[in-house]
């Protein structure tokens, strides 16, 4: 049956050299889910850590994720290497996968009793698992939070920085190139595919009064559909706040599943002058 292996590779996490921690789960509780790494060491936070991790903090267990059937080095030797000869070779079993699961590689793990003493020989610790959609929602729960959706530019007219008393002041979303925006990222070393919509615009006038919100963005003049009349003079400013709403799914994989929770991004003007007009009595043409 057809997998995304290859469209994950580049992005498993490699938990190499010293990482002590307790081996890592994958179902919706853990915590190093916003990363991106590869063949890189990580903390349990997901933060990258350098090669072998601080000599004041040895590790006295060491974690790997890689591909079935890879060859290890043997328990003396430090680096992967391509070449077999001399070396470990562990085995896990193949995973069948359902069409929107992701297989992660076998995890392998070795131990030593102090820093001082040789690791043991590499053992599997977990032969792999299929990974599913609803497994993955709580860490794209988090990560939709801080995708860096760009806002809607937000327009104003008229567009001269001032606009009058009981005059119609107009504003919309420029939605053109950010109404729906994707991105690819990894969680738990599986490249995933997020889709922002905006699904909502709230417009506040800055003078106090209710905020509009509409699943419409507006406008421009002569076919508005969102303005506000000023009552007062003064200064103001006009703030956007979009709401979005997410889908996501695996790489590689065709269904798509809703992100629980939205986004929000916010979009302000420019001060706007609020004036107000006087008529006038004259006594020659307006040539």
């Amino acid at each position: 049956m057809p997998t995304v292996a290859n469209a994950i590779v580049a992005i498993h996490l490699l938990l190499v050299g010293a990482v002590s921690f307790d081996a890592p789960s994958l179902g919706s509780d853990a915590r190093d889910d916003y990363v991106a790494i590869s063949a890189s060491t990580a903390d349990r936070s997901g933060n990258a850590l350098g090669g072998g991790g601080s000599s004041d903090h040895a590790a006295l267990t060491d974690y790997r994720r890689l591909p079935t059937g890879v060859c290890f080095p043997t328990a003396e030797t430090e680096a992967l290497g391509d070449d077999c000869s001399g070396a470990l070779a562990l085995d896990a079993p193949a995973l069948e996968c359902a069409d929107d699961e992701t297989p992660l590689d076998p995890l392998y793990t070795r131990t030593r009793a102090t820093a001082d003493d040789p690791w043991t020989a590499w053992e599997l610790a977990n032969p792999g698992s299929c990974l599913a959609p609803a497994d993955l929602a709580p860490a794209v729960q988090r990560a939709f939070q801080r995708l860096p959706i760009a806002p809607p530019d937000l327009a104003v007219e008229p567009p001269n920085g001032w606009t009058l008393v009981n005059f119609e002041t107009i504003t919309y979303a420029d939605t053109a190139e950010t109404t729906d925006q994707d991105f690819d990222i990894a969680l738990l070393g599986v490249a995933v595919e997020v889709r922002a919509h905006a699904t909502d615009y709230s417009f506040d006038f800055g003078d106090g009064s209710a905020p509009v919100s509409s699943e419409d963005p507006g406008a421009p003049w002569p076919d508005q559909t969102i303005s506000h009349e000023y009552t007062d003079t003064g200064t103001r400013t006009i703030a956007l706040t979009t709401t979005w709403t997410g889908q996501f799914r695996i790489a590689g994989t065709a269904p798509w599943t809703d992100v629980t929770g939205t986004a929000a991004t916010t979009t302000t003007s420019p001060a706007i002058d609020v004036l107000e007009a006087h008529s006038r009595l004259v006594d020659s043409t307006l040539d």
